[in-house]
Parts: structure tokens; C-alpha cells; sequence
């Protein structure tokens, strides 16, 4: 476990660990490798289910709205506050949305199956300053 995951608008709290493979975000959401780390400048990435035998996960992602707090907690206690600036639609193969953003800010990027896994849901959150 790498932090932890709190979005009060959708009473969520999640661990966050490293890495998307089946076995990570089968328990918890995966922080995807190669984007910024929790915290960081640069866009930081997470995945995680819609649902499953494990719990909610980002099942009510979809409902975040414009301004809504996305908390996340380091392991070693550091917090960082995001707030949702925009939510969109995109194909699997649109890997641009995990990439730098390129405008030296705190991005955090929520990625999550949409459609019955046809197409990814994408919330974008910016760093408090």
C-alpha cells in the first residue's frame, strides 16, 4: 500500500497501491505505473473497478461533480487535496490521459471502465494550492 484514497462527495475510502495488474486493482486502485507519483507535479494516474467481489471501488466516480475534494494520503501520512475540474468519455486505446499534462501542476487522474468495459470514464482533479 502506497496511500489512501478518500472522496467524500461518493463516501469513498480506498487504499491505493502500486500498479494496475489483476491481482493489485482486484483488491484496491492501482496507482499506473510511469505517471507522477501521489502528490507530485505532473499527472498522477489511478485505476480502479466500476464494482466487484471486493467492494465499490470508483462505482460512483460517474456522480463526481466540477469543484467536488478528492483527499489522498501517502503512506507515510502526507496529505494532498485535489478538486474535480472535468469528467469525459474515452476509448481504451486513449492513453493520452494518463500522459504530462506538460503545465507543471498536480494533476490526478482517475481512470475507470465505462459501458460494460467498452470505453474508460476519466475524472480530472487539480491540486489545491
Amino acid at each position: 500500500m502506497i496511500g489512501v484514497i478518500q472522496i467524500e462527495a461518493i463516501d469513498l475510502i480506498y487504499a491505493i497501491v502500486e500498479g494496475t495488474e489483476t491481482e493489485d486493482i482486484g483488491v484496491a486502485i492501482g496507482h499506473i505505473s510511469d505517471t507522477a507519483g501521489l502528490g507530485e507535479l505532473g499527472n498522477c494516474a489511478l485505476a480502479g473497478h466500476r464494482g466487484g467481489y471486493s467492494g465499490p471501488y470508483f462505482k460512483n466516480v460517474d456522480q463526481l461533480k466540477k469543484g467536488d475534494s478528492v483527499v489522498i494520503t501517502k503512506a507515510g501520512g502526507q496529505k494532498f487535496e485535489y478538486r474535480v475540474t472535468e469528467s469525459f468519455i474515452v476509448e481504451p486505446t486513449e492513453l493520452w490521459v494518463i500522459e504530462d499534462t506538460g503545465d507543471e501542476k498536480a494533476v490526478l487522474t482517475l481512470v475507470t471502465c465505462e459501458d460494460s468495459g467498452d470505453t474508460r470514464l476519466i475524472v480530472r482533479c487539480e491540486m489545491e494550492e
